[in-house]
């Protein structure tokens, strides 16, 4: 993983313990990382990766792919096949140490997101060229599972859709081996990302409330 801050200009890696989707920051500084092999506790001062839980140890073929936290705190996040043609993937809720299958059937997960009053879930299916919405209640349970939109033919790949309180971010897609990435607000920004062979993940950057802000890159 690589940090870069733009306006000192410095750089930073860590070795993971093996290929990262996901970064999800914690109070303490720290984040939790979702790797191929699971959920860790990662300290960017010490460069620890301190494994919190195994996930599909079963599946040995897949890895874990694109996550985010609601406002409830609850952590989202999919696992899908590595090798790209198989529906093994599965969307996980992970909060309080306890970690439930919500959803299944996926080969590329991608973009679990929210609508600005925390009502609906989002997650995509890139390969099937769908986003799909869910109902999200109270008590972290989903129902009401519906196609949200399909891309036509010709038009990309979803891959991810992301909502903020001041802003809603278009869904960002690939297409002809090129990435669109909805414009950010001006800011400061601080990158974090999770470099994969077939393209780079998180970027993270503070909000003008100090909270954090995340894109696709």
């Amino acid at each position: 993983m690589h940090r870069f801050g733009p306006s000192s200009e410095q750089k930073r890696s860590w070795q993971a313990p093996s290929e990262v989707g996901f970064l999800a920051p914690l109070e303490n500084g720290h984040f939790i990382a979702g790797a191929k092999t699971g959920l860790y506790d990662f300290d960017p001062g010490s460069s620890d990766f301190t494994l919190i839980r195994a996930v599909e140890p079963d599946r040995p073929s897949n890895r874990l792919n694109d996550g985010a936290v609601d406002s409830s705190g609850r952590l989202w996040f999919g696992s899908m096949d590595d090798g790209q043609s198989l529906p093994s993937g599965m969307l996980y809720r992970y909060y309080r140490g306890s970690l439930a299958p919500m959803d299944s059937g996926y080969v590329i997960t991608n973009g679990p997101a929210f609508s600005p009053d925390g009502g609906i879930l989002y997650h995509t299916d890139t390969l099937e060229k769908r986003i799909y919405a869910f109902d999200l209640r109270e008590d972290g349970s989903l129902a009401n599972k519906r196609i949200f939109v399909t891309i036509e033919e010709g038009a990309g790949y979803p891959t991810v859709r992301r909502w903020t309180v001041k802003a809603v971010c278009g869904p960002v897609f690939s297409a002809a081996g090129r990435r669109g990435v909805t414009r950010p607000r001006a800011g400061c920004w601080k990158a974090w990302l999770s470099q994969s062979p077939m393209s780079p993940s998180w970027l993270w950057r503070p909000g003008p409330d100090h909270g954090l802000r995340h894109h696709r890159a």
